[in-house]
């Protein structure tokens, strides 16, 4: 259910992204049309992932740590997501789809938690981040994880998703990880995008 609201989201932002942009005029050229059309793109991807994950109970990473290590990964992914909406889970996705570093850091752990709808929206979570820290999240992807490797989260996990979806997931995250200029990340980098263009929709 979650998942299949993330998809409606990103699909609605994504179509409300279109209707108000401004079509380029005679005296530009192609280049800077076609590289506004990312930028409109990312911007959905995210209000899409924002509106996911609004509305649980305040928590911080400090908060969720601390957890972590008094009770281990299974037992805070439990406690953080009791049955019912909008929970703390949510909250911590919320953050760690935002990107920032300290939130970033509790992905792994809870990744080991994390199973089902948890690991799901961690899924989602991770790719709202790449496109707007690639960096951060390319920095913790894991081959020897299949939960964290590039395959897991550069792939498209859009179950029951149509064409409009597939767009703009591809859109929003191609062109953030070709940001990515990192020297120690550009193995991981093009494992990334080598996954991402080889599914570009035809």
């Amino acid at each position: 259910m979650v998942r299949s609201i993330f998809l409606m989201a990103t699909a609605a932002a994504l179509a409300a992204c279109s209707q108000a942009e401004t079509p380029p005029s005679a005296g530009e050229t192609s280049a800077a049309a076609t590289a506004s059309a990312p930028t409109a793109a990312m911007a959905s991807y995210t209000a899409a992932a924002t509106e996911q994950f609004a509305g649980g109970p305040p928590v911080s990473p400090e908060d969720v740590s601390s957890m972590i290590e008094a009770q281990g990964p299974q037992r805070t992914v439990a406690t953080l997501d009791p049955d019912g909406d909008k929970t703390r889970w949510t909250s911590v996705m919320g953050g760690i789809a935002t990107g920032q570093p300290a939130w970033l850091a509790l992905a792994t752990p809870l990744e080991a938690g994390a199973e089902n709808a948890s690991y799901a929206d961690l899924n989602d979570a991770l790719k709202a981040a790449m496109v707007v820290n690639p960096s951060g999240v390319l920095a913790i992807l894991n081959e020897a994880n299949p939960d964290l490797s590039t395959e897991s989260i550069c792939a498209p996990a859009g179950y029951e998703a149509d064409a409009a979806w597939y767009a703009a997931y591809y859109d929003a995250l191609t062109p953030a990880v070709e940001s990515v200029t990192t020297p120690s990340l550009a193995s991981v980098r093009s494992a990334c995008l080598e996954i991402l263009r080889a599914r570009l929709p035809t």
